[in-house]
C-alpha cells in the first residue's frame, strides 16, 4: 500500500465501505461534469459573452429529456439556463468563467481523489473530500435555490423537470456527507469505548 506523507487525520481517516460505495457512485457522477469542463476549457479558453457556460449544458439535458422532448426548444432551454444563472447572482460572464473553473477544479479533486484511494494512495481520501465538501457548500447549495426559485418563477414544465433533475444528481452527495459523517461518529464511539 502506497502511503502519503501527509498527516493522517478526519480527512485522510480509511471510510467505511458504505462510504467508499458513495464516492464511487460520485465520481461516476461527476465524471461527465469534469468531461464537459476540460472540453469547454479547450473549446472556449475565453468568458465570451455570456453564451459560453450553458451552451453544452442546454445539449446534454436536450438530449437527456427523453419522454419529456415535447416540453423543449433551444430558446426556452437557453432562457431558463440564463434565469438560473441570474438566479445564482453571477451574471457578468468574466464571473461565471471563473465559477465555472472552481466548479471544475471541484469535479477534478473528486474523481481523481476517488481513483487515488483505489490504488491505495491515501491522500486520495483527503483530496476526494476537499472536493466533495467544496462542491456541496459552494456549488450545490446555491444551485438548488436557484433552480428552485426560478423552476416557481418560470413556472413552466421544462423549468420543473430541470430543477428535478438536478436535485436528482444533488442526491448521491448528500449521501456521501451522511455516510461521511455517520463514520466519523462511529470512530469517535469506538475511541470512547476503548
Amino acid at each position: 500500500m502506497a502511503t502519503s506523507t501527509l498527516p493522517s487525520a478526519t480527512m485522510t481517516a480509511a471510510p467505511s465501505a458504505t462510504t467508499r460505495a458513495m464516492m464511487g457512485l460520485n465520481a461516476l457522477n461527476h465524471l461527465p461534469y469534469l468531461l464537459l469542463y476540460v472540453y469547454r476549457s479547450i473549446a472556449f479558453p475565453d468568458p465570451g459573452e455570456g453564451e459560453r457556460p450553458f451552451y453544452f449544458e442546454s445539449m446534454i439535458f436536450s438530449a437527456a429529456l427523453g419522454p419529456f422532448r415535447s416540453i423543449y426548444s433551444e430558446e426556452a432551454m437557453q432562457e431558463l439556463l440564463v434565469a438560473i444563472k441570474e438566479a445564482c447572482l453571477i451574471v457578468p460572464p468574466t464571473w461565471f468563467y471563473i465559477y465555472q473553473i472552481v466548479e471544475g477544479t471541484f469535479h477534478f479533486l473528486i474523481f481523481f481523489g476517488y481513483l487515488a484511494m483505489l490504488f491505495r494512495y491515501d491522500w486520495g481520501v483527503g483530496m476526494y473530500k476537499v472536493g466533495m465538501i467544496s462542491e456541496i457548500f459552494l456549488m450545490d447549495w446555491p444551485y438548488m435555490v436557484a433552480f428552485q426559485i426560478v423552476a416557481f418563477q418560470v413556472g413552466s414544465p421544462l423549468a420543473h423537470v430541470c430543477a428535478i433533475s438536478h436535485h436528482l444528481t444533488v442526491l448521491p452527495n448528500l449521501l456521501w456527507w451522511w455516510s461521511w459523517r455517520s463514520d466519523i461518529k462511529a470512530k469517535k464511539a469506538k475511541a470512547k469505548a476503548k
